[in-house]
């Protein structure tokens, strides 16, 4: 995804301890890349099929599915800076 800003983000699902998570990472033209940032917990749930997009606001938009309790959802994050600190689940959509 390409922000408002000229940055850029990219999403991709990685194998943790025998279970798919999301992770992200971030590039700006002042910072270069940033580290590997987790957008789901290790939780031992699935989670899987992300999809990024920035807001005008510059605000990073992001959805999954995830297995929760045997049932695929379709989860959705939004915020800025670290994912991990500053995006916010609403309940599942």
């Amino acid at each position: 995804a390409t922000g408002p800003g000229g940055e850029l983000a990219v999403a991709w699902t990685a194998m943790h301890d025998m279970n798919y998570e999301l992770r992200l990472r971030r590039w700006s033209a002042k910072g270069g890349w940033g580290p590997v940032e987790e957008v789901t917990a290790p939780d031992r749930r699935a989670s899987d099929q992300g999809a990024i997009a920035y807001g005008a606001d510059g605000r990073l938009h992001v959805v999954w599915a995830d297995n929760r309790a045997g049932a695929r959802r379709i989860l959705y994050a939004a915020g800025g800076g670290a994912v991990a600190s500053k995006l916010t689940s609403p309940p599942p959509l």
